[in-house]
């Protein structure tokens, strides 16, 4: 049904986005305010975004959707500033299975000027027939393109399937190295535990124009399992990331893969116990320059979900438990060039419908602020973490929420 309205609309869709792109002209917001920078519509723009946002160096602000698209298979989308506002453009619509379907994780700016990203299922045959997800590059057009409409080209650089000896379910966003090579997580497959596998990191690099694919770390279950998660690089090249089950405790762990001449190396720096420290991380991590990590879990402590930090002391790794804001994390944690720490909760706030909280440091106290509640109209059940521009402001996405209750995009001003 849902299907069938999407391409009965589609007749409108040139009309449509031509009225959409003038109501995301907003101009820039005074300060402590939030800002829908576009209302998603489900009708060619996409609906669910369920993941934060990247932007570029020109700050353009480049997202996905789970849903909607001319194939109502969810989206690729840009908001560029211009003239004091923002103007939403469509980048790529997924439409069956050999493309990918349901983008949950951000987009990646490559060194290339093309982004790359996955989707957690289509690409294939396998998986019951829903393909086990793909990673993607979408490349602009070779030359200026007039048409509102103009489409990104899709290239699918990998295709993932469910022989158990390989890789599933890639739910995280991808990294690049400073040689262009590429990181990445699935969630399944393996030659590890139960039925699936329990997980894999991935390195993909470039010979002779095509990529080529490498498992560089296969779980177990007893070092952690399923990394929903993707991992985050030090200035070295060393991958950091989380799981969100396995470990001594089962409740998943913080892990690094060193690089050496002769491969990676796998090390635990913590296991959660679902205790005060929290459980079940799905989400990436953020390192400091002292060496610090910070992240957060999506269960546990206080309140459904702890902020935490890891420091480096003597050759191990020290936990402290920052904060537990009111109810279900479900974002990463994101930090500022102040230090101070950011997160983004699916409920909680004012109207339980979801909040932007501040973490900030002094005096050797962390001090919370609830900078936003998100009121439905603009925005609710936010997944996304958020990015900064130079002057400070926050952007990030809600699930649902704004004028078609289909999500929106939102700028915080400071």
């Amino acid at each position: 049904m849902e299907k069938r309205r999407v391409l009965g609309r589609y007749q409108d869709f040139v009309t449509l986005f031509a009225l959409l792109a003038a109501l995301t002209l907003t101009q820039s917001s005074s300060a402590q305010t939030l800002t829908v920078l576009h209302p998603f519509s489900n009708r060619g723009d996409g609906s669910g975004p369920m993941a934060g946002v990247r932007m570029d160096r020109a700050g353009n602000i480049y997202g996905t959707t789970v849903y909607g698209g001319t194939g109502n298979r969810g989206t690729v989308w840009r908001l560029s500033p211009k003239n004091g506002g923002w103007f939403f453009t469509p980048l790529y619509s997924f439409h069956d299975s050999s493309d990918g379907n349901g983008p949950m994780s951000k987009v990646t700016v490559g060194p290339d000027g093309a982004l790359y990203g996955t989707t957690p299922s289509g690409g294939g045959t396998g998986c019951g027939g829903q393909g086990c997800g793909i990673v993607f590059k979408l490349t602009p057009p070779a030359s200026f393109c007039q048409n509102i409409l103009c489409s990104w080209t899709e290239t699918v650089i990998h295709r993932f399937d469910d022989n158990p000896a390989q890789a599933s379910l890639p739910l995280a966003a991808v990294v690049f190295d400073s040689a262009g090579n590429l990181y990445g997580t699935a969630g399944s497959g393996g030659g590890g535990c139960y039925n699936y596998g329990c997980g894999v990191v991935y390195e993909m690099t470039q010979s002779g124009g095509s990529w080529n694919f490498n498992v560089i770390y296969d779980f177990s279950s007893g070092d952690g399992a399923l990394p929903f998660a993707g991992v985050t690089l030090d200035a070295a090249g060393n991958l950091y990331g989380t799981t969100a089950y396995g470990g001594p405790y089962a409740f998943g762990n913080v892990y690094r893969l060193l690089r050496s001449a002769g491969g990676w190396t796998y090390t635990s720096l913590y296991s959660f116990t679902d205790g005060d420290d929290g459980a079940m991380p799905t989400n990436e991590v953020v390192l400091d320059q002292a060496g610090n990590i910070y992240g957060d879990d999506t269960q546990g402590g206080a309140s459904g979900g702890v902020v935490w930090e890891l420091s480096p002391s003597g050759g191990g790794w020290n936990f402290t438990a920052i904060d537990s804001p009111y109810c279900c994390i479900t974002a990463g944690v994101s930090r500022d060039a102040a230090g101070n720490l950011y997160v983004v909760t699916w409920s909680g706030g004012q109207n339980q419908t979801g909040a932007i909280y501040e973490l900030s440091y002094s005096g050797g106290t962390w001090t919370e602020t609830n900078l936003h509640s998100f009121a439905d109209h603009d925005g609710a059940f936010p997944y996304s973490d958020v990015v900064f521009d130079a002057g400070g402001n926050l952007y990030g996405t809600t699930t649902s929420g704004g004028t078609g209750n289909d999500g929106t995009v939102w700028q915080f001003s400071r």
